[in-house]
């Protein structure tokens, strides 16, 4: 078996503008306030990334493990590791497969947002130029701009 590791990872830091410097130790922010950041900040598809991740992790926190079809390892075990009752385990499992559902349903929304977000800026710019244009009309052919 072969094991890859990164050669280089790269990161980066938000710094308040008057820190005296880079942290040592840094703490990735919770995909929950990087929704909020992002939606605040006019970013709907990070933000919805975020809920994506947010959802999936919350599925996988109630699934059991042999119902969870995630390679990832994840810090906390979830509910199984405090509850015993089998048909509450199964009732926890079957909210866990809806939410990771919720995930990939949200998952392609963001896929449609993504689109229209091109659409909306080729629109903008269209229309922009065509404000610009009827703004500052060519010159005629002797050189003069019209007046208006």
């Amino acid at each position: 078996m072969i094991a890859i590791n990164p050669a280089v990872e790269l990161a980066a830091v938000i710094v308040a503008h008057d820190a005296p410097g880079v942290p040592t130790v840094v703490v990735p922010v919770p995909a929950y306030e990087r929704a909020v950041d992002a939606f605040r900040g006019g970013e709907p598809c990070v933000a919805l990334d975020a809920q994506v991740e947010l959802l999936s992790w919350m599925a996988r926190t109630l699934r059991t493990k042999d119902s969870t079809d995630s390679d990832e390892e994840d810090e906390i075990d979830g509910v199984r590791t405090w509850i015993d009752d089998a048909d509450l385990l199964t009732a926890l499992d079957v909210e866990g497969g809806r939410l990771q559902q919720a995930a990939v349903r949200l998952a392609a929304l963001r896929a449609r947002v993504a689109d229209y977000e091109i659409v909306a800026d080729v629109t903008f710019d269209a229309e922009e130029i065509v404000r610009r244009a009827a703004e500052y009309p060519p010159p005629d052919e002797e050189g003069r701009r019209p007046t208006t």
